[in-house]
């Protein structure tokens, strides 16, 4: 299995969701302290919601932990979230790369296909489906995006990893449903005339960090450079 790994802002960024009951909230959705009543989506361990006069309001673990998939976890569980409630999302047009709404009858997350597992799978009123992957710390795998191409299943991948500070819980959903970075994996148009595009992410340095073509409806595998320009295997 291959597995593409980006650049997560990670430990960089403060928790800005936590598991409430049912629900992934927001931090200006709950109570000061350990009255928020909320847990920890990867560790399963409370979470306090600091919610102070200083600093920027984050939730962070209430005892001393280890847990360092919180932040991947949280920031994909409510991504998925926003897309069903919402019930559509932006994706690019084939011809222009501008982006147009795409409504859903019905959105359904961690859907079986094939062998494979979506992320998230939304049915228009036509009948026609639209898998949607979201990356926050690691893009398809190369054996997945190859099973979507041959079986020709409409799909597209969300890329989240360029999160550098917390957001209101309006502007992530703005965020998730339209200016994240998006890609078609497949796209029968795309595959019949898309112009190439590359996409590419810097340190703060100024050096290259990643960068991925697209070209005639295929996506290349992603190069990455370490912060003093050597590639890295």
């Amino acid at each position: 299995m291959t597995v593409n790994y980006l650049s997560p802002p990670g430990d960089k960024v403060s928790l800005q969701f936590a598991r409430q009951g049912d629900n992934i909230v927001h931090i200006s959705e709950v109570s000061k302290g350990l009255a928020c009543n909320c847990i920890c989506e990867e560790c399963d361990s409370k979470l306090i919601a600091r919610k102070g006069k200083v600093r920027q309001h984050h939730f962070a673990h209430h005892e001393k932990s280890d847990c360092k998939g919180a932040w991947e976890t949280l920031t994909h569980e409510k991504a998925k979230e926003v897309i069903i409630e919402e019930g559509y999302i932006n994706v690019p047009k084939p011809d222009s790369f501008d982006l147009v709404p795409v409504h859903f009858e019905t959105v359904e997350p961690e859907v079986s296909i094939g062998s494979y597992r979506a992320d998230v799978v939304g049915t228009h009123k036509s009948g026609k489906r639209l898998v949607i992957e979201i990356a926050v710390t690691h893009s398809c795998e190369s054996k997945k995006i190859q099973y979507f191409e041959e079986e020709k299943i409409s799909s597209i991948e969300i890329y989240m990893n360029d999160l550098h500070s917390v957001l209101s819980l309006e502007e992530f959903k703005e965020y998730v449903l339209s200016s994240a970075q998006r890609i078609w994996i497949f796209n029968e148009k795309v595959r019949r005339g898309a112009k190439q595009e590359k996409w590419t992410e810097w340190y703060e340095n100024g050096q290259k960090r990643a960068e991925r073509t697209y070209k005639d409806g295929r996506y290349s595998e992603w190069t990455y450079w370490d912060a003093n320009g050597n590639v890295m295997d």
